[in-house]
């Protein structure tokens, strides 16, 4: 029995050791020029595509759910990076937020080794150097004669060719099993000349060859003919290669005042200022290199770089939903003017009349928007237009529209902090005229206590002039504080709880009105590209002004919409909707059922 006891125990160890073995993992290293993360697969690597979604954030979608072969991985320790600031997995992608803006990402597989591979490069300020990257060293740097033999031994550097979306300087030896290996996209292209380690050498810790025996080398060299121009340049080409930019700058700065007229080393200059964070000095080194003697291909690429530099490039984005949908108002005359898809609801006193009257109704919109930001910037800024119209079955005097134009700016830092400000202008209208002009002022705070947990601070701040009571106005304020969390396998599901406090002030016999309210929002993913979401609201309002011989309305309202979200493309989406809402009042007049549905598309761009 004991033997038995020892035996299942070893079974039960191996088999935790092998699934912990085949689990999908992440391998992180920083590089002189780059940072790099592998995803190392138990399994195939399964077809994927990576994404900008925001300036500082790349998604990798994969096509199908992959956490049913890859069991969940632990995050890296990316406490020191200076480029990749998280790293997040959801039902059907990866998400990486980055500490800047990168406008490329380079990304290869390597499929015997299962293995995906993506290159972060260092780009301050997004000055791009992919036309200098791909140029070979210069031949006028080669060394002396009486060196030859001494060169010989230390591997000087030599030409390679690299990818434009690299960004990095490869020095050393080529092998011929390095020189022979491509790998390819999941979209068919082939990607050649990428350096690639020998079987079971770490990916991630690997990039070049002898950077480290160069600069050994070259450091005795230099002492020994301290007058060489050219010991001194590919000093400073091995002391970049392993990361010692001072020490490249040194050498490069040696190598010019020795060779004054040569603009070489200006540009190897550059390319360290650019490395320790420096663009303006590198941008200064260029202009000086222009000043000297270059190649025609080099001078080419100084000066492309620099028309490139002086210009801040503005990313945009664009996007549209339009919906229609069916509704049923039991009492029209109090039901809210704009029960929408895209909008949410307005709400509008409209004229009372003596008796209830229920009927149907159909509404159709459209909503039109663009984000744009700016390459090295935090903040956005947002533009939208949305028009919704309802036509009612019988009671056709309450038929209405909405327009409503919104500008936003957000910011979101790459720690805690996020901050945002909507301005919203709208009015809506009857077949007689308007009914009311709306301006509203909405800033926010986001507070992100962790990856999972995050408060949120909700101002509101609307003007309204309300055109059918004769030209009586009133201003509304709103506080509102929500909890938001990531809860569930996968970070399924998607929660958030909050309260909201609002005072109505009206010019109309200086009456008030008031209340607070809760609400509960879920979202789960049901799969790679579905999610069911659900809101519930409960609202408790009291008014001054009520019915003639009612001193104070009381109303209780609650409010429910579900549906389900699906993405039946890579840039259109489906939405279904369903919707019900109930108000309870002291006065019965205002009491009112509503039942709403909809489908809208969304469409980007």
């Amino acid at each position: 029995m004991k033997n038995l006891r020892i035996r299942l125990a070893t079974v039960l160890l191996c088999l935790l050791a092998m699934s912990q073995a085949h689990a999908l993992e992440y391998t992180w290293a920083t590089h002189s020029d780059k940072e790099r993360l592998v995803l190392n697969f138990s399994q195939p690597i399964p077809s994927y595509t990576v994404e900008h979604i925001a300036p500082d954030r790349v998604r990798i979608h994969f096509a199908q759910d992959i956490w049913k072969a890859e069991p969940r991985p632990t995050m890296p320790d990316l406490s020191s990076s200076q480029v990749i600031a998280r790293v997040e997995t959801t039902v059907s992608s990866i998400d990486i937020s980055l500490r800047m803006h990168l406008s490329t990402v380079r990304h290869f597989t390597l499929a015997k080794q299962r293995k995906l591979v993506l290159d972060f490069p260092r780009e301050p300020l997004m000055i791009h150097w992919e036309d200098l990257q791909a140029l070979p060293r210069p031949s006028a740097m080669a060394p002396k004669k009486g060196h030859t033999q001494a060169l010989a031994s230390q591997k000087s550097p030599a030409p390679q060719n690299s990818t434009p979306t690299e960004g990095s300087q490869n020095h050393g030896p080529i092998t011929a099993a390095d020189a022979s290996t491509t790998a390819q996209t999941p979209g068919g292209e082939t990607i050649t000349d990428i350096e690639l380690p020998a079987e079971n050498v770490e990916l991630a810790a690997v990039e070049y060859h002898s950077p480290q025996e160069d600069f050994e080398n070259l450091s005795h060299l230099v002492r020994q003919y301290p007058d060489d121009a050219n010991l001194h340049f590919n000093m400073g080409i091995a002391a970049f290669s392993t990361g010692r930019f001072p020490l490249a700058l040194n050498a490069f700065e040696r190598a010019l005042a020795l060779d004054p007229s040569n603009g070489q080393p200006l540009v190897e200059m550059a390319r360290a200022h650019l490395a320790m964070g420096n663009p303006a000095m590198a941008s200064l080194d260029l202009e000086r290199a222009l000043q000297r003697q270059l190649s025609p291909q080099v001078r080419s690429a100084v000066e492309l770089t620099l028309d490139q530099t002086r210009v801040v490039p503005t990313y945009r984005t664009y996007r549209g939903e339009f919906f229609l949908g069916a509704l049923y108002d039991s009492n029209i005359p109090l039901a809210p003017a704009g029960t929408s898809v895209a909008i949410g609801g307005v709400e509008l006193p409209l004229p009372l009349d003596s008796r209830k009257q229920s009927d149907t109704a159909l509404f159709a919109g459209f909503a039109l928007g663009t984000t744009s930001w700016a390459a090295g910037s935090d903040n956005r800024i947002d533009i939208s237009l949305s028009h919704y119209q309802k036509w009612h079955q019988d009671l056709d005097q309450y038929d209405t529209s909405y327009s409503e134009i919104a500008w936003g700016l957000s910011q979101e830092n790459h720690q805690r902090h996020h901050t945002a400000a909507v301005l919203r202008i709208g009015h809506a209208r009857d077949d007689e005229g308007t009914l009311v002009n709306r301006v509203i002022l909405q800033p926010r705070y986001t507070f992100v206590a962790t990856p999972r947990l995050a408060t949120r601070t909700d101002l509101s701040f609307e003007y309204r002039d309300y055109r059918i009571f004769d030209e009586r106005s009133s201003v509304i304020s709103r506080l509102g504080q929500s909890l938001r969390m990531v809860r569930g396998q996968h970070d399924a599901h998607n929660i958030a709880i909050g309260f909201a406090l609002f005072h109505e002030r009206s010019d109309l016999d200086t009456s008030s009105n008031e209340g607070w309210e809760i609400s509960l929002t879920e979202n789960y993913h049901l799969g790679v590209r579905s999610i069911l979401f659900a809101n519930l609201e409960y609202r408790v309002a009291s008014y001054d002004e009520a019915l003639p011989g009612e001193s104070v309305r009381e109303d209780k309202a609650t409010r429910l919409q579900t549906g389900i979200h699906s993405q039946i493309g890579k840039r259109t989406a489906l939405r279904l909707l369903l919707g019900y809402r109930e108000n309870s009042s002291n006065v019965p007049a205002y009491d009112y059922r509503a039942l709403q549905g909809g489908l809208s598309w969304h469409l980007t761009f």
